[in-house]
Protein backbone atom coordinates (compact mmCIF):
# COMPACT_ATOMS: atom_id res chain seq x y z
CA UNK A 1 0.00 0.00 0.00
CA UNK A 2 2.77 2.48 1.11
CA UNK A 3 4.59 1.58 -2.33
CA UNK A 4 1.61 2.56 -4.41
CA UNK A 5 1.01 5.79 -2.37
CA UNK A 6 5.08 6.79 -3.28
CA UNK A 7 4.45 5.79 -6.82
CA UNK A 8 1.01 7.85 -7.19
CA UNK A 9 2.65 10.78 -5.28
CA UNK A 10 5.60 10.75 -8.26
CA UNK A 11 2.92 10.65 -10.58
CA UNK A 12 1.44 13.68 -9.15
CA UNK A 13 4.79 15.61 -8.81
CA UNK A 14 6.00 14.49 -12.64
CA UNK A 15 2.90 16.44 -13.86
CA UNK A 16 2.40 19.09 -11.73
CA UNK A 17 5.95 19.88 -12.41
CA UNK A 18 5.78 19.25 -16.56
CA UNK A 19 2.33 21.39 -16.40
CA UNK A 20 3.10 24.23 -13.55
CA UNK A 21 4.65 27.06 -15.31
CA UNK A 22 3.22 30.53 -14.30
CA UNK A 23 6.24 32.35 -16.00
CA UNK A 24 5.49 34.47 -19.42
CA UNK A 25 7.92 35.24 -21.49
CA UNK A 26 7.30 39.36 -21.95
CA UNK A 27 8.24 41.09 -25.13
CA UNK A 28 6.39 44.58 -25.87
CA UNK A 29 6.96 47.77 -26.32
CA UNK A 30 3.81 50.43 -25.19
CA UNK A 31 3.81 53.86 -26.32
CA UNK A 32 2.61 57.01 -24.78
CA UNK A 33 1.93 59.91 -26.45
CA UNK A 34 2.72 63.72 -25.23
CA UNK A 35 4.76 62.49 -22.82
CA UNK A 36 8.54 62.87 -21.85
CA UNK A 37 10.36 59.70 -20.22
CA UNK A 38 11.93 62.03 -17.56
CA UNK A 39 8.47 63.14 -16.83
CA UNK A 40 7.00 59.84 -16.43
CA UNK A 41 9.83 58.06 -14.72
CA UNK A 42 7.99 59.20 -11.55
CA UNK A 43 4.67 57.73 -12.51
CA UNK A 44 5.63 54.80 -13.73
CA UNK A 45 8.03 53.43 -10.56
CA UNK A 46 4.84 54.21 -8.18
CA UNK A 47 2.83 52.37 -10.81
CA UNK A 48 4.99 49.47 -11.03
CA UNK A 49 5.04 49.89 -7.14
CA UNK A 50 1.41 49.14 -6.69
CA UNK A 51 1.89 45.60 -8.53
CA UNK A 52 0.75 43.23 -5.82
CA UNK A 53 3.98 40.80 -4.60
CA UNK A 54 6.43 42.58 -6.75
CA UNK A 55 9.92 44.39 -5.76
CA UNK A 56 10.87 47.53 -7.98
CA UNK A 57 14.19 48.53 -8.18
CA UNK A 58 15.96 51.63 -10.39
CA UNK A 59 18.35 50.09 -11.95
CA UNK A 60 19.33 53.23 -14.11
CA UNK A 61 17.57 56.92 -15.23
CA UNK A 62 14.77 55.29 -17.02
CA UNK A 63 14.73 51.66 -16.31
CA UNK A 64 13.52 49.44 -13.70
CA UNK A 65 13.73 46.37 -12.91
CA UNK A 66 10.29 44.47 -11.24
CA UNK A 67 10.65 41.07 -9.43
CA UNK A 68 8.09 38.78 -8.76
CA UNK A 69 8.84 35.73 -6.49
CA UNK A 70 6.65 32.67 -5.41
CA UNK A 71 6.96 29.17 -4.26
CA UNK A 72 6.19 26.73 -7.11
CA UNK A 73 2.88 24.56 -6.94
CA UNK A 74 5.27 21.65 -6.88
CA UNK A 75 6.39 21.73 -3.60
CA UNK A 76 3.16 21.26 -1.92
CA UNK A 77 2.57 17.49 -2.60
CA UNK A 78 6.44 16.65 -0.97
CA UNK A 79 5.72 18.97 1.87
CA UNK A 80 2.77 16.88 3.10
CA UNK A 81 4.20 13.36 2.00
CA UNK A 82 7.14 14.43 4.01
CA UNK A 83 6.10 16.16 6.75
CA UNK A 84 7.77 18.00 9.26
CA UNK A 85 11.09 17.57 7.41
CA UNK A 86 9.34 18.49 4.27
CA UNK A 87 8.97 22.15 5.67
CA UNK A 88 12.17 23.00 4.05
CA UNK A 89 10.47 22.70 0.80
CA UNK A 90 8.91 26.17 1.81
CA UNK A 91 12.37 27.83 1.10
CA UNK A 92 12.17 27.07 -2.39
CA UNK A 93 11.19 30.32 -4.73
CA UNK A 94 10.99 30.77 -8.19
CA UNK A 95 11.62 34.50 -9.39
CA UNK A 96 10.34 36.13 -12.43
CA UNK A 97 11.93 39.11 -13.32
CA UNK A 98 10.65 42.13 -16.31
CA UNK A 99 12.66 45.11 -17.23
CA UNK A 100 10.81 48.63 -17.82
CA UNK A 101 12.91 50.96 -20.13
CA UNK A 102 11.73 54.53 -20.90
CA UNK A 103 12.81 55.72 -24.51
CA UNK A 104 12.00 59.35 -25.94
CA UNK A 105 10.94 59.20 -29.27
CA UNK A 106 9.81 63.14 -30.62
CA UNK A 107 6.37 64.17 -29.08
CA UNK A 108 6.04 60.42 -27.59
CA UNK A 109 7.68 58.28 -25.17
CA UNK A 110 8.06 54.06 -25.42
CA UNK A 111 8.16 51.67 -23.10
CA UNK A 112 10.03 48.61 -23.61
CA UNK A 113 8.96 45.26 -21.42
CA UNK A 114 11.05 42.55 -21.68
CA UNK A 115 11.28 39.33 -19.69
CA UNK A 116 9.89 36.74 -18.17
CA UNK A 117 6.96 37.15 -15.19
CA UNK A 118 3.52 35.98 -14.32
CA UNK A 119 0.57 37.06 -16.97
CA UNK A 120 -1.44 38.96 -14.23
CA UNK A 121 1.58 41.28 -13.26
CA UNK A 122 1.70 41.80 -17.19
CA UNK A 123 -1.92 42.63 -17.26
CA UNK A 124 -1.54 45.04 -14.16
CA UNK A 125 1.08 46.83 -16.16
CA UNK A 126 -0.82 47.02 -19.43
CA UNK A 127 -3.60 48.46 -17.94
CA UNK A 128 -1.32 51.17 -15.63
CA UNK A 129 0.83 51.82 -19.03
CA UNK A 130 -2.70 52.43 -20.88
CA UNK A 131 -3.92 54.62 -17.90
CA UNK A 132 -1.13 56.96 -18.23
CA UNK A 133 -1.26 57.41 -22.03
CA UNK A 134 -4.82 57.86 -21.58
Amino acid sequence: MLVLALVVAVVLVVVLLATANPWLPVSQTVTIPNASARKLEDPIFLLLSNVPGAEVHRTQPGTFALLVRRSPSWIWLPLVITFPLGLLFLMVKETGSLQVTLEDSGARTQVRLVGKTKKSVVKTVAKALGSLGA
